[in-house]
């Protein structure tokens, strides 16, 4: 979806910035180094009640969920956010993806994918892929806020094979989001493609101090 009647900021625009906005929300955008000096970006989307960071050179995933300040994503070292540059698919026999597996929300496929040993990765390459960064736009107007952006996916060859325009939206003080993947095929031959989403949320523990 679109928002209509929206205003929109670029990366370049927001860089190092909070914006505050409606509602009790605001956005931001700030870059940070991985362990091997890689440059990564996050964009923080507040709506007043959710917060999510998303990661574009991580294939625009949504990288930690908090839910009124508390944290509903899985704990998980920031050593796995890393550039997708230093993730090498190949290593351990194919499951090399696991070396960045940080996002609450990762990406998966669209190529096919699960079968470590035979020239696949454990799933797919749409969490390593880079988005083009001139083509993220952080928005918002009455409903909510949206960011959307073109992400070539890095595929098994030389050349992308498939491409994905991506868009998360979330309404104005709502516990709820919203993504919406179109994913193109860049190539002149019919192609087989898997894709889907792997949520990775917080686990609370119910038992109680006697076992119950």
């Amino acid at each position: 979806m679109t928002l209509t009647g929206r205003i929109t900021f670029t990366l370049s625009e927001l860089q190092n910035k909070t914006i505050q906005l409606p509602h009790g929300g605001s956005i931001q955008a700030d870059t940070k180094l991985d362990s091997q000096g890689e440059r990564l970006t996050r964009i923080l989307l507040n709506n007043g009640k959710l917060t999510l960071s998303i990661l574009p050179e991580r294939g625009m995933e949504v990288g930690e969920i908090f839910l009124s300040g508390e944290k509903m994503s899985w704990e998980r070292s920031p050593d796995y956010w890393v550039h997708p540059n230093q993730v090498d698919f190949h290593k351990g026999n194919g499951t090399g993806w696991m070396d960045g597996f940080y996002s609450a929300a990762a990406a998966i496929g669209p190529e096919l994918f699960g079968t470590p040993g035979e020239g696949l990765t454990l799933h797919g390459t749409g969490s390593y892929s880079i988005a083009e960064l001139e083509t993220v736009r952080i928005g918002y107007n009455e409903e909510g806020l949206q960011v959307e952006g073109v992400v070539p996916c890095r595929g098994y060859s030389t050349e992308p094979i498939f491409k994905k325009e991506i868009t998360i939206f979330t309404r104005w003080n709502s516990s709820l989001f919203m993504i919406e993947v179109m994913t193109m095929n860049l190539s002149a031959k019919l192609r087989s493609w898997m894709m889907g989403i792997m949520f990775s949320s917080r686990v609370r523990s119910f038992i109680r101090a006697d076992g119950m």
